[in-house]
Order: C-alpha cells, then structure tokens, then sequence
C-alpha cells in the first residue's frame, strides 16, 4: 500500500540512505526522487485504486519491495510499464524482494518454476529470471534479538523467516483445489440460478463480489456451481456501490448473499427491487462446505476470473494452533465463495456436497461433513432452489 511505501521504503530506508547527498532533490508530497542527470525515482503502492494510474508511466527500472504482499494481477500490469526507450537505457529489469510463502505462491511458480501462475504453462522468457537467497544474518543491519526470535520459530514458518526456503504448509485450507482442471471456460447460458457473493470493503480492503452460475450436474445428481465473474471496487460509497451492482446483473436476477458485518447493503439492494440476505458467517462451517464442493468436481471457475482467487487459495493456510485462518491471509474472493456456496447448502444438501448430513436438536441450521451419507432429501428439491 501506499501508506506503507511512504513510511518504510521512502522516509524509513531511500531518504535515510541519500539524504546527505546534495545530488538528490526530495519531493515528498509526489514521494519521487530526482536525481541532477534527470533520472527520477517513484514510489507507490499497489493499492486496488492506484494500480491502472501507473498505466501511464514508462519506466526503465521496477523494485517491487515486500512483493509476498502482492496480487499477481497487479504485478501483470506493473511490468507491462518496462517501456521506457533511452539511448543510454541498455538494459530494463524487474527486481523484487519477499520473504518466502508457500510454493503455490505466484512468485514460486513464475521466478522459480518459471511456470505461469494461472494456466500452469511454460513461460517463455523463463532465460531472463534468476533468484537470490539472504538469510537474516545476512542483513548487517538487523539486530541480533531479532534473529534469537526468528530462532524460536518452528515448522514452515522457521523454514520460510529463518532459512528463507519456499516451503508448503500441510495446512492450506482448501487442498482439494487444482486449477488445471477447474479452471476451465463452461457455457453458462443454461444455468437455473444465478448467485452473487459479497464482500463488504471501501479502501483499503475493496468491495469484492463473485458472479457464480448454478448448472445441472450432466454427470449425475445434483448441480455444478461455476464462478463466471469477480468484480472489485475500490473507494466508492455503499450507495454508489450498489447502484453499479444494481445495473451489472439485473438481466440475471441474482440472488445476493451479503457479507452480514455490513447490513446497509442488504437493505439498500432489496430498496432497489433485489433480492438480497445476509451471509451465514460460520468461517469453519463455510469452510468445509467450499471443500465438499471442490472434492465433489462441482466447482470451477472462468480463466479470466481466475487470477485473483488462485492468488488466495494458494495463500489460504490454517494456524495449527488455533485451527483457524492465519490473520492477514488474503481472503477477499474466497469469503464470497464462501458466503454463496454455503448459502446453496442451504437449500440443496446432498446435490452440491452430497457428504454433507444435517444436525438435528439445538444444531438443526447447522452440518457436518460424514463421508458417504446423504443430505436431508426434503431440501433436495429444485423446487426448494427457486424459492429463494
């Protein structure tokens, strides 16, 4: 973010380092620096609405510091701008930093594997990328506490902070997921209902929404859920919000399951003639209805509305400890996934996650994943879908 490169890379690390250097001029308001031979030095973030305003920069030299923090779409657009042609420019480079995350992590798969984060696919510059490695006691500048604390890490995390290796964590949260069969493109024109997930955010975190088509299963029972478009704003008010959504998909006539921390947008979409209803927010309950779904090959999503949510899924790791989502893991798209699919459970346990039985007495509204069983056979009507 923005924020974050004004406080730790511009005034914490660039103006610390230069600003004894009469050759430098400093212009904080623009956080750029300027060299006396004309060269000059931006710095921003990658923030959701800041991303398309570097389209208009042609740039000889990018370093993309703390590069773990950041969406490979984004990143797409960031390199498109290694344009710059000078007579003295012999050689334009990308340059990024990290500290190591899990190899489903897109940088793994383009730096190190030199694969395509999306489609799996060969790159074919893979000649022009090359990785380092530094350990913390190879920053001299870096306390010696510090490096004790990384010590007393254990498992992945000590391999990926303290001997900066790539490692996967047995924990990712949704290890059923293969994009190179569920990323797929499926002709949606005979879906039965359409269904959108919302994410409530302003700025930083975006308003996410997820598109989601409800298919026939031409394999046997039950439906295919199919995710056919993810769309993000960044920086509107809920009112203005809703009316974008509101001339988006009303040829679909969507169902809207809203993110229930924020009830104004449920009450503005149904004043707008929509229908519309809080998430249930049970993290682990959604959890494990996203990956019944997944195991069953019932879920798949479009290519072009891929980047973003491969980007969380890969990323979407669960603490031992506490058996709950690492705090700060990207997880935008992955709760309208959540918040929709849990909300089809339920009106069709037993279609979409036939392993998925309900709980009788003070756990009615609630399921539980027993392999084998069968659903409630009273929800499992398609007349029950059509009367959301």
């Amino acid at each position: 973010h923005r924020v974050h490169i004004k406080r730790s890379l511009y005034e914490g690390t660039i103006k610390q380092l230069l600003q004894d250097r009469p050759e430098f001029e400093f212009r904080d308001g623009e956080l750029e620096v300027r060299h006396q031979n004309g060269s000059i030095m931006y710095c921003d973030g990658l923030d959701s609405d800041r991303v398309e305003k570097l389209l208009g920069l042609d740039l000889g030299h990018i370093f993309l510091n703390e590069a773990s923090q950041m969406k490979y779409s984004a990143v797409k657009v960031v390199m498109t701008r290694l344009s710059q042609s000078l007579p003295t420019l012999t050689k334009r480079g990308l340059i990024m930093d990290m500290n190591p995350k899990s190899t489903q992590f897109w940088a793994y798969k383009l730096g190190i594997l030199h694969i395509d984060p999306v489609s799996s696919k060969p790159i074919k510059d893979a000649d022009t990328w090359a990785s380092m490695s530094f350990r913390p006691e190879d920053n001299p500048f870096l306390p010696k506490d510090v490096i004790q604390s990384l010590d007393a890490l254990t498992g992945v995390e000590y391999k990926r902070l303290r001997l900066g290796e790539w490692a996967s964590s047995e924990g990712l949260a949704y290890p059923e997921w293969d994009s190179t069969t569920m990323r797929k493109h499926v002709d949606t024109s005979e879906a039965i209902s359409w269904i959108v997930g919302i994410d409530a955010g302003y700025s930083p975190d975006p308003m996410v929404l997820t598109l989601a088509a409800v298919l026939k299963n031409p394999e046997g029972a039950g439906y295919k859920i199919h995710v056919k478009e993810v769309f993000i704003q960044m920086g509107k008010t809920m009112s203005v919000s809703v009316g974008d959504i509101a001339e988006r998909w009303k040829h679909l006539s969507p169902l809207y399951v809203t993110d229930p921390s924020s009830s104004a947008i449920t009450v503005e979409l149904k004043s707008r003639g929509m229908r519309a209803e809080p998430a249930n927010n049970k993290l682990l309950l959604g959890i494990a209805a996203v990956r019944d779904c997944i195991a069953a090959g019932r879920f798949s999503i479009e290519p072009e509305a891929s980047e973003d949510f491969i980007d969380e899924i890969g990323q979407y790791e669960i603490d031992p400890g506490t058996e709950l989502p690492k705090d700060g893991t990207p997880n935008h798209i992955l709760d309208t996934v959540r918040y929709l699919i849990l909300r089809m459970q339920k009106k069709l346990v037993g279609q979409i996650m036939p392993n998925l039985v309900v709980l009788s007495g003070s756990k009615s509204n609630e399921y539980q994943s027993v392999p084998g069983q069968i659903g409630n056979p009273d929800l499992n009507s398609e007349d029950n879908w059509h009367s959301m």
